[in-house]
């Protein structure tokens, strides 16, 4: 008894400490971090009443923060940012490279560079001294023929996208493009993960020891779910796993994303009323992996 009162103690001051942290450099918008139960992100800033809101991500340093707003019907979305200048965060804006039609921001090559879907294929913006520079559609592998919605860079230099591309199996499907001396290869499709729904939005994490992203399949909790699967050391991937009703309800979750240090796992819950930005910390899934 005693030793689980000095673990739940430790845990407690393991939070305090993150969150005195956290509000002393600005990080993570002054939240307090959240355990194994997700909290709504940076309420009043990121997530909004009544709006959706989606594909959120961070610099590294924690004082950039990149978002996606669109309307209820997917006809116009564009991507936001804040940064924390002076002690505050800055009143979000779109961002310089975003259209009316790019959303799923996603840093790379240590913040200097953003992968983003723009107007349906990957598109590319990198950072100059004057800012960001102006967006560009990438080439082949990377866009296709057909519609491409999301890049996330891991950090082994692999390229994990969704696309609609041919030689896929369902409507959207996950595919990883390794990189060989700085340049992509070639598209693999990831059957062993993919269905004939759709499948989208992957980011591996650390080492890409797992895969986090989502899908329609049947078996859901309803609408959208979040699923993970473990690289199996031999070259492929364990079996999807559903990451459950701590995460994945009625409504419909979506669009996972990791803090840059890896210990918090950030996805949208979308409602008939909007979207709002979640977080969790990675023990909610890795804890007893």
């Amino acid at each position: 008894m005693r030793a689980m009162k000095r673990m739940a103690l430790g845990f407690a001051l393991s939070i305090y400490g993150l969150t005195l942290f956290a509000q002393a450099a600005g990080l993570y918008m002054g939240q307090t971090p959240p355990g194994v139960v997700p909290a709504i992100f940076a309420p009043g800033i990121i997530s909004v009443p009544e709006r959706y809101t989606y594909d959120m991500c961070l610099s590294k340093d924690g004082r950039e923060c990149y978002f996606t707003v669109r309307n209820a019907s997917w006809t116009v979305y564009r991507i936001m940012t804040t940064r924390y200048e002076n002690g505050k965060w800055t009143e979000p804006a779109q961002a310089s490279f975003s259209s009316a039609n790019s959303m799923s921001p996603s840093l790379a090559d240590n913040d200097q560079t953003m992968y983003f879907c723009l107007d349906n294929h990957i598109g590319r913006a990198r950072r100059t001294a004057q800012g960001w520079s102006a967006p560009e559609r990438l080439p082949s592998p990377l866009s296709s023929g057909s519609y491409d919605y999301s890049c996330s860079i891991s950090d082994l230099g692999s390229a994990w996208i969704c696309s609609h591309r041919t030689g896929g199996l369902g409507q959207c499907d996950l595919w990883r493009i390794k990189s060989e001396k700085g340049q992509p290869t070639e598209a693999v499709d990831l059957r062993e993960l993919n269905t004939m729904n759709s499948d989208c939005g992957p980011v591996a994490g650390p080492d890409e020891a797992y895969v986090l992203w989502y899908s329609n399949r049947p078996g859901g909790s309803g609408g959208f779910d979040i699923y993970i699967s473990f690289a199996d050391g031999k070259g492929g991937w364990t079996g999807p796993k559903n990451l459950g009703p701590s995460i994945n309800t009625s409504a419909s979750e979506n669009v996972a994303s990791l803090s840059p240090d890896g210990k918090f796992f950030f996805f949208s819950r979308e409602t008939a009323n909007g979207s709002d930005i979640y977080w969790v910390s990675v023990d909610s899934f890795l804890k007893g992996k």
